[in-house]
């Protein structure tokens, strides 16, 4: 399977599949890690943007804000931005949680140059950059809260561009056909639990 005329690799279908898996097995365990050490937490967003970073001009890159609000306060979050603490967020907890936060990243697989592209980049806004504040790159697409069940998510992103829901990411043109295939396959079974 190559990507059909419009460039696509995965079709809507399975771009939502992709989503709701990349979300259990890669972005929930974070969540699961930070509230574990942080139980004063109630909340966390996923925040998405799609820019060039010096590698790609079509990275799909990943912010976890959290709060301990059962809703956290976006404003401030976004006035402020991802790597400073917004006190109406982070009440009581100590700044640590920052630099915990930093190295937290460091282990998150997101693979923005890749799966991350066809799964959520109809949901990042056009035309940003590296240099843009993240209220003006970033899109808020889930909010997690913590219950006594685990951790309930709520999909609050909207599909800004339709056209690229499953896209091949722009590697993907340096690959033929029959590795393009394989690829999709790895990719797919990667995320089955």
């Amino acid at each position: 399977m190559t990507p059909n005329d419009e460039g696509k690799l995965f079709t809507p279908a399975e771009a939502k599949q992709l989503r709701e898996k990349l979300i259990r097995k890669w972005v929930l365990p974070a969540m699961e890690t930070r509230f574990a050490k942080y139980p004063t937490l109630q909340s966390a967003g996923m925040f998405i943007a799609q820019y060039y970073d010096d590698v790609a001009y079509d990275s799909v890159h990943l912010s976890l804000i959290y709060s301990v609000l059962e809703t956290p306060d976006f404003a401030a979050i976004l006035a402020l931005g991802p790597w400073q603490p917004a006190p109406a967020n982070l009440s009581g907890l100590p700044l640590q949680i920052n630099k915990d936060w930093l190295v937290a990243h460091e282990f998150i697989r997101w693979d923005d140059l890749g799966i991350a592209i066809p799964a959520f980049a109809a949901f990042c806004r056009e035309g940003c950059h590296q240099e843009m504040e993240m209220e003006e790159a970033y899109s808020l697409f889930a909010i997690f809260r913590k219950t006594t069940e685990g951790i309930e998510v709520e999909n609050v992103g909207e599909m800004i561009r339709p056209w690229l829901d499953g896209i091949a990411p722009e590697f993907f043109e340096r690959i033929d056909g029959d590795e393009i295939s394989k690829t999709k396959a790895e990719y797919l079974e990667s995320l089955d639990p």
